[in-house]
């Protein structure tokens, strides 16, 4: 799930004179991907890859620990302005061969053993253990990376880091009811107000550290989820709407309004609740953009096309299929939702078998799971047409259609026209009923 995303970012008081930026250089090998990601508080720098080798400038304002993506691997890293930054690191096995080379040796250190420790609480399988087993797991790794930072030179700078780390376990106590499948109600004392005494409106600590805005995150999107009174966009406006303006509202309503605004019947009501709501110019800007691009998506208009490699042999493009209505899975294998539609997709195939409409699955898994995909098409005994796009999230029928999350439906006329770019899942029976409706 999207929440379970850890940052490590404690940024401390910048100078008010003009910085240097950070000269940043990355050398990666056997790598394949395209770019490097540098982030923190309202900050994103997207940095080139181009035979394995990176360069930029970084013009961060503030010194403290970002956040490093490449790929589906993150780590923390401490820059300050005007550092000279280096990294080396093997795409095979990202995490463990990086070396990060600063002018903060020891707080880079810390870094890795803290970034490491949470990896290995921080897995599903956690989940799994007992109620009492759970908080002893958390209660230790607490101890434990308290006992390292109080031990480190690092405790010189990262001034509120005792605190961060004790955001991390009450976090994953807090978490623990959704992702357990156990109520509340029944677990034992500790349980309970996990959050009690803990302000989750403070703009100052959601600016400066990574793990309250994680807590803060988790907070508002499992009390949306534990809502159930209307539907989740409704849910989700309403919940906006009771916290006050600033920072924290400006990030949870553009962080969803990405995955939540589509090409559908609900665009021109999110799009205008989005408007009223936020006040930060950066976003608004780009859901605009998004909102633009959503025009060219409405049913009736031609829809994008593809052309990727067929599991069964050779390449299927949409032209293939002219004629036919086309229904369009994307998905991954990585992809906890989209595998938990494949049992209502099968039940969908099997009733519209011999109807005149094709169901096409389009994996968006890295090409370096290529084996992973085909082996998942096998062992799951996949139906359909089940093809693999050429560039994953970046491939050019995802970028058109504009998906920003997965899994996402579509559905194609035999004319090759948008029916629907946002269609009902499998699982919805307002599926079932689009497809009589077609006549098929």
């Amino acid at each position: 799930m999207r929440y379970l995303v850890l940052l490590l970012a404690i940024v401390v008081a910048s100078c008010s004179q003009p910085q240097k930026p950070v000269n940043f250089k990355a050398d990666i090998s056997n790598t394949e991907a395209k770019e490097i990601t540098i982030s923190g508080f309202d900050y994103t720098k997207k940095i080139a890859i181009a035979e394995a080798k990176a360069s930029d400038t970084l013009n961060i304002t503030q010194a403290g620990v970002y956040q490093l993506s490449f790929g589906r691997a993150t780590t923390g890293i401490y820059l300050s302005p005007g550092d000279e930054v280096s990294l080396s690191a093997d795409a095979k096995d990202f995490t463990k061969s990086l070396t990060i080379t600063s002018p903060h040796t020891d707080i880079q250190d810390y870094i890795k053993v803290k970034t490491d420790l949470q990896g290995s609480i921080f897995s599903r399988s956690l989940f799994d253990l007992n109620p009492e087993e759970f908080a002893a797991k958390v209660s230790s790794r607490k101890d434990t990376l308290e006992s390292i930072f109080n031990a480190s030179p690092a405790k010189e700078i990262l001034s509120n880091e005792s605190e961060s780390i004790d955001l991390f376990a009450k976090r994953l106590m807090f978490i623990y009811p959704d992702y357990s499948d156990q109520k509340i109600a029944d677990l034992p004392a500790e349980y309970q107000n996990v959050l009690a005494g803990i302000d989750l409106g403070n703009e100052s600590k959601y600016t400066s550290m990574a793990n309250y805005r994680s807590l803060v995150k988790d907070h508002f999107s499992m009390n949306m989820y534990r809502d159930t009174s209307d539907t989740y966009e409704a849910v989700f406006m309403n919940h906006i709407a009771e916290l006050r303006a600033g920072n924290i509202r400006n990030q949870l309503l553009y962080g969803d309004m990405r995955y939540i605004m589509g090409p559908n019947d609900k665009l021109e009501k999110m799009y205008s609740f989005f408007n009223e709501k936020s006040s930060n110019t950066e976003h608004k800007g780009k859901i605009e953009e998004l909102y633009t691009a959503f025009q060219k998506l409405k049913k009736g208009e031609l829809s994008p096309t593809f052309d990727y490699e067929n599991h069964a042999g050779g390449s299927t493009k949409t032209e293939d299929l002219a004629g036919k209505y086309v229904y369009v899975d994307v998905w991954a294998t990585w992809c906890g939702p989209c595998i938990g539609e494949i049992p209502s997709l099968k039940k969908v195939e099997k009733q519209f078998h011999g109807k005149n409409i094709e169901f096409v699955s389009i994996s968006i898994d890295n090409l370096t799971d290529h084996d992973k995909w085909k082996k998942m098409v096998d062992d799951k005994e996949l139906g359909g047409v089940q093809l693999m796009a050429d560039n994953a999230w970046k491939s050019k029928f995802v970028q058109d259609y504009k998906i920003n999350g997965i899994p996402r439906f579509i559905l194609i006329d035999p004319e090759g026209k948008i029916v629907s770019a946002d269609a009902p899942r499998p699982s919805d029976k307002k599926l079932i009923e689009t497809l009589e409706g077609l006549s098929i």
